[in-house]
Parts: structure tokens; sequence; C-alpha cells
């Protein structure tokens, strides 16, 4: 069974390799700027000081075409996903 999930588990870079879990990169809008996975292009630290600096992070939906292709690739390895998520409602 694969464990997959997306870039707002906030989960540091190391751990979804060493309990092997697949992610997906989440688009995350931060004071009006766009990051694409912040492990690479923001860091938590600074994430997080910006969280306590007042800003609100708010997240949007990847497109069909990348999660498709995400997913494709994960059933191309034959086993059963569980996929773990967030969203607002």
């Amino acid at each position: 069974m694969l464990i997959s999930t997306d870039s707002t588990a906030n989960l540091p870079k190391h751990m979804y390799k060493e309990l092997n879990i697949s992610y997906i990169p989440m688009q995350i809008i931060l004071n009006n700027e766009t990051y694409n996975d912040l492990s690479e292009e923001l860091g938590n630290e600074e994430y997080y000081n910006k969280m306590r600096e007042g800003a609100t992070p708010t997240t949007a939906q990847i497109n069909e075409y990348a999660a498709k292709e995400y997913f494709t690739e994960l059933l191309k390895q034959g086993q059963d996903i569980i996929h773990i998520c967030f969203s607002s409602a």
C-alpha cells in the first residue's frame, strides 16, 4: 500500500523519504505570493515566521493535468493508494 499526501502536510522533506510517503506539491498563497513547494521555495521557518507576523496562508487546488500525472505514476506501481489531504470544508 502506498501513502500519499500533498505538501500542506508540511512535513520536513527528509520525513517523506524516511516514511516512504509520496507527495504532490500544492500551491500556497502567502502575502499575495504563490509558492509551489514550501520546502524548496520558502522553508518552514520563514513560512511560520510570516504567519506569526500576521500572514494568512491559503492553498490553491492543483490542476487536473498535474493530479492525473501524479496519480498515474503511483498507480503504475500496482498498489492501493491512501491519499491524505486537507480541505477548508
